[in-house]
């Protein structure tokens, strides 16, 4: 199984983008599962969205997600980039993604 994974962390709480310009290549390419997860939220949640290939922007996939859980996107999407976002951080939070590309099921 070919996959590529990802640890990045967040600047000042701000939103992480991966896209081409941050991995290298372009997901909708090349992979066809996404599987992101996070550490760090102190309590947060955090919402994942991804931008269809040649698409205007960011569309909602799943929002409210704890750090104890995983967003896994199969379902036939193809994406060229993957957005997280994060929520009702604690005081000590120091969040970061991990996002792992894929190119068949798991």
């Amino acid at each position: 199984m070919d996959k590529r994974t990802y640890i990045i962390e967040s600047e000042n709480n701000n939103p992480i983008v991966v896209d081409q310009t941050v991995v290298g290549f372009s997901p909708a390419d090349t992979m066809r599962q996404i599987q992101v997860s996070t550490t760090g939220l102190d309590g947060g949640s955090y919402t994942v969205q991804f931008r269809p290939h040649k698409g205007f922007g960011f569309v909602d996939f799943e929002s409210g997600v704890s750090e104890s859980n995983a967003v896994l996107l199969n379902n036939g999407f193809v994406a060229e980039a993957v957005k997280v976002t994060f929520a009702d951080l604690g005081g000590n939070a120091d969040p970061k993604a991990c996002i792992t590309f894929c190119r068949r099921s798991f």
